[in-house]
């Protein structure tokens, strides 16, 4: 038997900021068209063993933010699990990434603090919290696409801005029908002794990078199914999202016609595939299309998980990149978090393409809900078999990232080893 305490609160933004996650967006944003949110649970078992999971409402939370986090939380010593929900319409938490979105250092404080605060409180409570038993469901999916598309690309900036022509065939950024994603959406229920479900941990591999409303402050749709969460099992279910292995996904929009001449223009250009903008009821439509999906999975969710028990270990795999300045490695952060014999998190910082999939499941006993977005560095995270490809995950993300460098050419074959010891799995 496990037990649950759970906590949240609002910071969404009171004065005029930019948002992150686009170097092409500047200014400030112009409306606010929902709260962003700080969710945390804590779960305890019988033996003393917990864990604190947190899902954030920002792009990323980087080793900067979870440092300054920590440095308020004073001592503590609970394993800590903070996610970035990667929301691209909320502002900056991540102050080493100012290319971006540039922070504003008084709302980032104000952040740091009242985070520290949920944190503490919750693991000083004396009371361990409610008793909860897990079950695990699951649902396929349409709902997602990958968006490494390969093309022969004519680089209209460079022939307007530059009076240069680049024409070749490379990896655009694009919807991919024949790329590799992971379909399933995977959650798991906790629920009391009354059967009422006290939280719900789910995942669903898409980037929350198509919301309509490009300069509005917005969770996207995890927040959106979040309130439609709660509205369904109550108001203090706590629900924690995990964006999944989405560094090579996005949300599978139905088609439509271009909503004005802008988008018509980019719609009609010739060697220029991109992902266009959605509308606000197409997008609507896809987010009621997730929530069906998550209540289906938790009406056919499995039997109660026996032998439940947490456990929280972690590696590196070592040097995945290296950086051409000064020659410096990048190691990729891995922690487990056991919650029952066969049943679990696997989770990594930094953008995961959705192709380590079936890699991670070679090595990953049991059941596992795999995730991206841990706290600590950013930087996409490409297989092997991406590197030779090229692409925004592999080369194009770098410049905004504030990196300059190269992977390493086994990545695939270090990340593997790592995580595969998590699991008692030797190479």
């Amino acid at each position: 038997m496990l037990r649950l305490s759970a906590s949240s609160f609002a910071f969404t933004p009171t004065q005029s900021m930019p948002l992150a996650g686009y170097t092409r967006r500047s200014g400030i944003y112009d409306r606010i068209d929902g709260n962003l949110e700080a969710v945390f649970l804590r779960l305890c078992d019988d033996s003393g063993n917990d864990v604190l999971i947190g899902s954030v409402d920002t792009l990323f939370l980087t080793d900067r933010s979870i440092s300054d986090i920590r440095d308020a939380l004073g001592d503590f010593d609970t394993p800590l699990l903070l996610f970035a929900t990667h929301t691209h319409n909320a502002p900056s938490l991540a102050p080493d990434l100012p290319l971006l979105g540039r922070h504003d250092p008084k709302w980032y404080q104000d952040f740091v603090s009242a985070c520290a605060d949920a944190v503490k409180e919750l693991s000083d409570r004396q009371e361990p919290g409610d008793p909860v038993t897990l079950r695990y469901g699951k649902q396929r999916t349409g709902l997602n696409i990958n968006r490494r598309l390969p093309s022969r690309v004519l680089d209209y900036p460079a022939l307007l801005r530059e009076h240069r022509l680049v024409y070749g065939r490379r990896i655009a950024l694009a919807e991919n029908k024949r790329g590799f994603i992971d379909p399933w959406l995977r959650a798991i229920f906790l629920e009391d002794q009354q059967g009422r479900v006290r939280g719900v941990i789910w995942t669903l591999a898409a980037h929350p990078a198509r919301y309509p409303g490009f300069t509005r402050v917005s969770p996207d749709f995890p927040g959106l199914i979040r309130d439609a969460v709660r509205g369904h099992f109550g108001a203090n279910c706590a629900v924690i999202y995990l964006p999944g292995l989405a560094g090579s996904a996005l949300p599978r929009m139905p088609r439509h016609l271009p909503a004005d001449w802008k988008q018509a223009c980019l719609w009609l250009l010739p060697f220029y595939p991109q992902a266009l903008p959605v509308r606000t009821g197409t997008y609507q439509a896809w987010v009621d299309r997730v929530l069906d999906a998550l209540l289906q999975a938790y009406r056919e969710r499995q039997l109660p998980v026996d032998d439940t028990g947490i456990s929280v270990t972690r590696t590196c795999a070592p040097d995945i990149f290296q950086a051409r300045s000064d020659g410096s490695d990048l190691g990729l952060q891995i922690t487990r978090v056991s919650l029952a014999e066969n049943l679990g998190i696997l989770a990594f910082n930094g953008e995961m393409l959705g192709e380590w999939t079936p890699l991670l499941e070679s090595v990953a006993t049991g059941v596992n809900l795999f995730s991206g977005y841990l706290a600590g560095p950013a930087l996409y995270v490409p297989t092997s078999l991406q590197l030779p490809e090229g692409g925004y995950e592999v080369t194009g993300f770098q410049a905004a990232f504030g990196l300059d460098g190269e992977f390493h050419p086994d990545i695939s074959g270090r990340v593997i080893s790592a995580a595969g010891s998590l699991y008692g799995v030797r190479p």
